[in-house]
Protein backbone atom coordinates (compact mmCIF):
# COMPACT_ATOMS: atom_id res chain seq x y z
CA UNK A 1 0.00 0.00 0.00
CA UNK A 2 1.47 3.67 -0.84
CA UNK A 3 -0.37 6.02 -0.09
CA UNK A 4 -4.01 5.65 -1.00
CA UNK A 5 -3.04 3.24 -4.14
CA UNK A 6 -1.85 -0.39 -3.84
CA UNK A 7 0.76 -1.32 -5.52
CA UNK A 8 3.44 -3.85 -6.54
CA UNK A 9 6.90 -2.81 -5.97
CA UNK A 10 10.22 -5.02 -7.78
CA UNK A 11 13.10 -6.23 -5.44
CA UNK A 12 15.73 -8.88 -6.03
CA UNK A 13 16.71 -11.78 -3.61
CA UNK A 14 20.34 -11.70 -2.87
CA UNK A 15 22.17 -15.33 -3.43
CA UNK A 16 25.53 -14.69 -2.38
CA UNK A 17 28.09 -16.49 -5.33
CA UNK A 18 30.69 -17.43 -2.11
CA UNK A 19 28.42 -18.06 0.56
CA UNK A 20 31.20 -20.13 2.89
CA UNK A 21 33.88 -17.26 2.95
CA UNK A 22 37.20 -18.99 3.48
CA UNK A 23 35.68 -21.04 5.74
CA UNK A 24 35.55 -24.21 3.61
CA UNK A 25 39.22 -23.66 2.15
CA UNK A 26 39.65 -24.18 6.41
CA UNK A 27 37.90 -27.50 6.66
CA UNK A 28 39.32 -28.75 3.47
CA UNK A 29 42.68 -28.08 4.86
CA UNK A 30 42.31 -29.67 8.21
CA UNK A 31 40.90 -32.86 6.78
CA UNK A 32 43.49 -33.58 3.85
CA UNK A 33 46.35 -33.07 6.35
CA UNK A 34 44.59 -35.11 9.34
CA UNK A 35 46.27 -38.04 7.97
CA UNK A 36 49.86 -36.29 7.85
CA UNK A 37 48.88 -35.32 11.94
CA UNK A 38 47.93 -38.96 12.86
CA UNK A 39 51.13 -40.09 11.51
CA UNK A 40 53.56 -37.72 13.48
CA UNK A 41 51.67 -38.99 17.13
CA UNK A 42 53.97 -42.54 16.22
CA UNK A 43 57.40 -43.20 17.35
CA UNK A 44 60.48 -43.49 14.82
CA UNK A 45 59.90 -47.75 15.21
CA UNK A 46 56.69 -48.83 15.94
CA UNK A 47 56.08 -52.55 16.03
CA UNK A 48 52.62 -54.03 15.93
CA UNK A 49 50.54 -55.42 18.39
CA UNK A 50 50.00 -58.93 18.35
CA UNK A 51 51.65 -59.49 14.87
CA UNK A 52 55.55 -57.97 15.97
CA UNK A 53 56.36 -56.52 12.99
CA UNK A 54 58.48 -53.38 13.17
CA UNK A 55 57.36 -50.56 10.64
CA UNK A 56 59.69 -47.58 10.17
CA UNK A 57 57.43 -44.43 10.41
CA UNK A 58 59.91 -42.16 9.09
CA UNK A 59 59.70 -43.92 5.75
CA UNK A 60 55.60 -43.62 6.37
CA UNK A 61 55.74 -40.09 7.48
CA UNK A 62 57.57 -39.77 4.31
CA UNK A 63 54.97 -41.29 1.63
CA UNK A 64 51.63 -40.42 3.96
CA UNK A 65 53.22 -36.41 3.50
CA UNK A 66 53.87 -36.39 -0.01
CA UNK A 67 50.52 -37.97 -1.38
CA UNK A 68 48.40 -36.00 1.42
CA UNK A 69 50.24 -32.65 1.38
CA UNK A 70 48.55 -30.26 -1.38
CA UNK A 71 51.90 -28.64 -2.70
CA UNK A 72 53.67 -32.16 -2.63
CA UNK A 73 51.70 -33.99 -5.32
CA UNK A 74 49.01 -34.19 -7.74
CA UNK A 75 46.81 -36.67 -5.44
CA UNK A 76 46.79 -34.49 -2.61
CA UNK A 77 46.24 -30.90 -5.22
CA UNK A 78 43.23 -32.66 -6.53
CA UNK A 79 41.88 -34.18 -2.86
CA UNK A 80 42.55 -30.43 -1.31
CA UNK A 81 40.30 -28.95 -4.80
CA UNK A 82 37.42 -31.76 -3.63
CA UNK A 83 37.54 -31.78 -0.65
CA UNK A 84 36.88 -27.67 -0.57
CA UNK A 85 33.65 -28.29 -3.44
CA UNK A 86 32.45 -30.77 -0.67
CA UNK A 87 32.45 -28.12 2.18
CA UNK A 88 31.12 -25.32 0.26
CA UNK A 89 28.25 -27.20 -0.36
CA UNK A 90 27.93 -28.59 2.94
CA UNK A 91 28.42 -24.35 4.59
CA UNK A 92 26.25 -23.71 2.06
CA UNK A 93 23.85 -26.31 3.29
CA UNK A 94 23.74 -25.07 6.66
CA UNK A 95 24.28 -21.54 6.30
CA UNK A 96 21.87 -20.82 3.43
CA UNK A 97 17.96 -21.97 4.67
CA UNK A 98 15.54 -21.60 1.26
CA UNK A 99 12.58 -22.63 3.84
CA UNK A 100 13.02 -20.18 5.90
CA UNK A 101 13.67 -17.33 3.17
CA UNK A 102 10.62 -18.56 1.49
CA UNK A 103 8.75 -18.41 5.05
CA UNK A 104 9.93 -14.71 5.21
CA UNK A 105 9.04 -13.88 1.81
CA UNK A 106 5.42 -15.11 2.47
CA UNK A 107 5.38 -13.42 5.97
CA UNK A 108 6.01 -10.05 3.84
CA UNK A 109 3.82 -10.82 0.87
CA UNK A 110 6.19 -11.06 -1.01
CA UNK A 111 6.14 -13.64 -4.10
CA UNK A 112 8.52 -14.91 -7.21
CA UNK A 113 7.03 -14.37 -10.20
CA UNK A 114 5.89 -17.25 -11.65
CA UNK A 115 6.23 -19.61 -8.29
CA UNK A 116 3.50 -20.41 -5.98
CA UNK A 117 4.58 -19.39 -2.34
CA UNK A 118 5.00 -22.38 0.12
CA UNK A 119 6.94 -25.70 -1.25
CA UNK A 120 7.53 -24.07 -4.79
CA UNK A 121 9.43 -21.30 -3.46
CA UNK A 122 11.74 -23.19 -1.36
CA UNK A 123 12.06 -26.23 -4.15
CA UNK A 124 12.99 -22.67 -6.87
CA UNK A 125 15.13 -21.15 -4.06
CA UNK A 126 16.70 -24.25 -3.28
CA UNK A 127 17.80 -25.20 -7.29
CA UNK A 128 18.83 -21.25 -7.82
CA UNK A 129 21.38 -21.60 -4.54
CA UNK A 130 22.57 -25.17 -5.85
CA UNK A 131 23.60 -23.36 -9.05
CA UNK A 132 25.05 -20.63 -7.91
CA UNK A 133 27.07 -22.47 -5.03
CA UNK A 134 28.44 -24.79 -7.89
CA UNK A 135 30.24 -21.19 -9.06
CA UNK A 136 31.49 -20.32 -5.96
CA UNK A 137 32.94 -24.01 -5.23
CA UNK A 138 34.62 -23.96 -8.19
CA UNK A 139 36.13 -20.93 -7.38
CA UNK A 140 36.77 -21.22 -3.94
CA UNK A 141 38.45 -24.58 -5.25
CA UNK A 142 40.71 -22.52 -8.16
CA UNK A 143 42.11 -20.07 -5.29
CA UNK A 144 42.85 -22.86 -2.90
CA UNK A 145 44.31 -25.12 -5.19
CA UNK A 146 46.50 -21.58 -7.28
CA UNK A 147 47.61 -21.12 -3.47
CA UNK A 148 50.27 -23.81 -4.23
CA UNK A 149 50.72 -24.10 -7.88
CA UNK A 150 51.69 -20.21 -8.24
CA UNK A 151 54.79 -20.78 -6.35
CA UNK A 152 56.08 -23.79 -8.76
CA UNK A 153 55.42 -21.78 -11.42
CA UNK A 154 56.98 -18.67 -10.45
CA UNK A 155 59.42 -19.88 -8.43
CA UNK A 156 58.61 -17.90 -5.89
CA UNK A 157 59.56 -19.32 -2.08
CA UNK A 158 56.15 -20.91 -0.56
CA UNK A 159 56.70 -18.88 2.78
CA UNK A 160 56.92 -15.07 0.61
CA UNK A 161 53.93 -15.98 -1.98
CA UNK A 162 51.67 -17.25 1.66
CA UNK A 163 51.81 -13.68 2.60
CA UNK A 164 49.70 -13.03 -0.16
CA UNK A 165 48.07 -16.04 -1.31
CA UNK A 166 45.09 -16.95 -2.37
CA UNK A 167 42.83 -17.13 1.12
CA UNK A 168 44.68 -14.13 2.34
CA UNK A 169 43.35 -11.95 -0.30
CA UNK A 170 40.16 -13.14 0.00
CA UNK A 171 39.79 -12.34 4.05
CA UNK A 172 40.87 -8.91 2.94
CA UNK A 173 38.54 -8.51 0.56
CA UNK A 174 35.47 -10.17 2.84
CA UNK A 175 36.58 -7.43 5.37
CA UNK A 176 37.11 -4.42 3.20
CA UNK A 177 33.53 -5.11 2.06
CA UNK A 178 31.84 -5.77 5.66
CA UNK A 179 33.85 -2.76 6.62
CA UNK A 180 31.79 -1.06 3.32
CA UNK A 181 28.62 -2.31 4.63
CA UNK A 182 28.79 -1.03 8.16
CA UNK A 183 30.09 2.38 6.98
CA UNK A 184 27.16 2.47 4.29
CA UNK A 185 24.51 1.92 7.37
CA UNK A 186 26.38 4.13 9.78
CA UNK A 187 25.93 6.66 7.08
CA UNK A 188 22.46 6.36 6.18
CA UNK A 189 21.64 6.16 9.84
CA UNK A 190 23.06 10.00 10.09
CA UNK A 191 21.06 10.96 7.61
CA UNK A 192 17.78 9.66 9.23
CA UNK A 193 18.88 11.36 12.09
CA UNK A 194 19.26 14.42 10.71
CA UNK A 195 15.63 14.17 8.87
CA UNK A 196 14.09 13.45 12.26
CA UNK A 197 15.22 16.66 13.75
Amino acid sequence: MVGNRIGSVTSYLPVPVNIGGVIPIIFALAVVSFPVTLVSFFPVKFTVPFVGWTIDMIQVRSVIQHWFTPGGSWFGLLLYGIMVIIFTYFYAAIIYRPDEIADNLRKWGGVIPGIRPGQQTVEYIDRVATRITFAGAIFLAIVAVLEFLVPAWTRIPETQFSLVGGTSILIAVSVALETMKQLEAQLLLRQYETFIK
